[in-house]
């Protein structure tokens, strides 16, 4: 496997003179990046997984400028920028192994960071951004939803021992086909009746296909992914190729077009304060507070009702004791002053693992104090 790329960054500068400004810089920059490809690990036999991802590249352009203002006391920087993602590589969980798929996407926003001394003791920040994403004409399967709704697709549950239990395949009925619980209930006999190594290849799961037909999985049986042959599937109308060609025996592409990527908020703000006090002896101390704030955001890019993840934020406050002349510090502070279980990221577990989701939270309430000596 080999990969070339030419890469690089591009940018313009311009510092012109304005009347309502101590000093400006107004700057352009286009640059392309580059993310070799690679080979996903092995994967149970009979289940269509790509063997290798391609290389991911992106085209960025960013247009912003930066401010100084009100005699120095004042520093506003704004950006407008625009990501353009070729075969933006993303990861799942196939049968317990993270593998890595392509997709294109584009990203787009705007920023604006703002830092404010009105006076020698006091000192804000303030940071926006509103970022927006969508995925190009991308197709991939939803673990999720392996059928993707669509009643042309069988799904199997993967039942036969010796191998991992309960990953998820599919079978597509052929054109002009229909499928009636008569016509399952036959396959299902024959094969159980006549091919003695497929004995019980097909089966009904504990309270039956409508049990999980009454949760929007249609015709749902537990079988073999790896004992499914071609010759064995036509005769009854069955097929591992997807005859519309959007789909494998792994399950159904959904159409990821327009979709949100994953952790991308449309919305973060971030203020903080702080005031310097001067105690005697020239010792100073300074309490601080921040917070943070996002809005919703979806955890996997098939935006999934049971992806999203609710909007958040936190608070931290610290004070700090300086030393004259800086010489030593002592600082005691809280983090999510709240207590919150903030949700930062989640992922989907393979259907061997009964598609759990694994939620990554963020850090619980946690306090000390910390010091340090500059030299």
């Amino acid at each position: 496997m080999k990969y070339n790329k030419l890469t690089g960054r591009l940018v313009a500068d311009w510092t012109p003179k304005l009347d309502f400004t101590d000093a400006t810089l107004i700057y352009a920059s286009y640059a392309r990046g580059y993310k070799a490809g690679g080979f996903n690990p092995g994967i149970q036999p009979g289940l269509d997984v790509q063997s290798s991802y391609l290389p991911e590249s992106i085209d960025a352009f960013e247009l912003g400028t930066k401010n100084t203002l009100l005699g120095g006391t004042l520093q506003a920087n704004a950006d407008a920028w625009y990501y353009n993602y070729k075969d933006l590589q993303v990861s799942a969980i196939e049968n317990n192994t993270s593998v890595n798929q392509n997709i294109d996407a584009k990203l787009w926003g705007v920023e604006g960071e703002f830092f404010w001394a009105p006076a020698t003791d006091w000192q804000f920040n303030l940071s926006v951004g509103t970022t927006h994403s969508s995925i190009g004409n991308s197709e991939l399967v939803d673990d999720r939803n392996p059928t993707a709704g669509r009643e042309d697709v069988v799904l199997i549950k993967d039942g036969t021992l010796g191998t991992t239990i309960g990953q998820n395949c599919v079978i597509y009925l052929l054109p002009g086909q229909t499928l009636t619980p008569a016509d399952n209930a036959a396959f299902q006999a024959y094969l159980n009746a006549n091919v003695p190594q497929l004995s019980g290849v097909f089966f009904d799961p504990p309270g039956g296909s409508s049990a999980l037909a009454a949760h929007g999985v249609a015709h749902t049986n537990f079988g073999s992914c790896a004992a499914l042959p071609e010759a064995l599937l036509n005769p009854f109308g069955y097929s591992r190729v997807d005859p519309t060609g959007h789909g494998t025996s792994s399950g159904a592409f959904v159409n990821l077009k327009g979709n949100q990527l994953q952790n991308t908020p449309d919305f973060t703000i971030s203020v903080g304060a702080q005031y310097t006090f001067h105690l005697g002896g020239d010792y100073t101390l300074v309490p601080r507070a921040d917070y943070y704030w996002q809005t919703n955001m979806y955890g996997r890019i098939f935006n999934d009702p049971s992806d999203r993840i609710g909007s958040w934020g936190v608070a931290n406050a610290q004070v700090t004791l300086n030393a004259p002349e800086n010489m030593w510090y002592v600082t005691g502070w809280i983090k999510n002053i709240g207590n919150n279980n903030n949700i930062t990221g989640e992922y989907l577990a393979s259907s061997t693992s009964g598609l759990y989701t694994n939620a990554f939270i963020g850090d619980p309430r946690t306090y000390g104090v910390t010091a340090g000596i500059h030299f």
